[in-house]
């Protein structure tokens, strides 16, 4: 393949589909990855796309502050391999990023795909008896693919979601577990630690269940069954509400806004979309660079 081409990834809750296209012919598609693709996220330097047999990964020429236009690799992941049939090839020179998703977001399905700003872990839950996770690229050391341990008390991971140097996971019986730097209480444990390999479970109430999670660079939230919403991490910016006047919060918190029905959160900012007895929707905003997608 040889001239201007542009790359492109999209999402939605259902289907996920990634091509390369031809500006300069015009033409809509010229590569088709032929795999479900199922999930994708990104660091300072890549995106890896999870497919139905393989991850992919994409290094990108320029730094994250520019994420609109930057040189585009693609490969597959190695020495990494779930099994002997991921096998997925595909390269593609001279090009360009299009658009790609700005955070990491929250996976979710029998693989788990997750970032950090500089490592990425894989979590394979399609046993019924046992799961695995492995960090599959570290910056430090990309050619490293490394199994870790889980707890056995963790139980099934149901969604998972990752700030700037921490995980957030969220198990199927509502409780939250946290794994990585905790330098600004993000992981939610009481103290000031940090559990680079091994997830530790949130310090929330054992009479809460969890309904989901998002996490900012520094913060964590947390939203329940019965739509209370609890916040901790770095509040530098304001990101834990207008009530937490604290630096770092290290113990999860409850705020005190009424009619919360789901959470977001990107790098120090938090959204909190509110419903009220008239079915009014509306976004409260806290925090900095309160750069939200229109459909967010």
């Amino acid at each position: 393949m040889s001239g201007s081409l542009c790359f492109n990834v999209s999402i939605s809750d259902d289907t996920c589909s990634i091509r390369v296209t031809d500006v300069i012919r015009n033409t809509t598609e010229i590569v088709n990855v032929n795999k479900q693709i199922l999930s994708f996220t990104t660091t300072d330097s890549h995106v890896f796309v999870l497919t139905e047999d393989a991850v992919l990964s994409l290094k990108l020429g320029a730094l994250r502050d520019i994420p609109l236009t930057a040189s585009l690799d693609i490969s597959c992941l190695d020495p990494f391999k779930f099994k002997s049939d991921f096998a997925v090839s595909v390269v593609v020179q001279n090009a360009t990023i299009d658009k790609v998703e700005q955070y990491r977001g929250i996976s979710t399905s029998n693989i788990l795909l997750v970032s950090t700003h500089s490592r990425v872990f894989l979590i394979d839950q399609r046993g019924e008896e046992s799961q695995r996770m492995y960090r599959i690229f570290d910056e430090s050391d990309p050619s490293e693919a490394m199994q870790l341990q889980l707890p056995e008390s963790m139980g099934r991971i149901s969604k998972i979601s990752g700030g700037a140097d921490h995980i957030l996971a969220l198990t199927d019986v509502g409780r939250v577990w946290a794994m990585g730097t905790g330098s600004h209480g993000e992981l939610g444990v009481g103290v000031v630690c940090s559990s680079p390999t091994e997830f530790v479970e949130c310090d929330l109430p054992d009479d809460l269940i969890i309904e989901d999670i998002a996490t900012g660079a520094w913060h964590s939230l947390a939203i329940t069954d019965s739509k209370d919403v609890y916040v901790w991490g770095w509040n530098k910016e304001g990101q834990l509400g207008e009530d937490q006047i604290e630096k770092c919060v290290y113990t999860p918190e409850p705020l005190e806004i009424d009619d919360i029905i789901a959470i977001d959160a990107r790098e120090c900012s938090t959204v909190l979309t509110t419903k009220n007895e008239t079915g009014s929707v509306n976004k409260i905003m806290c925090g900095c660079n309160l750069i939200f997608d229109e459909d967010d």
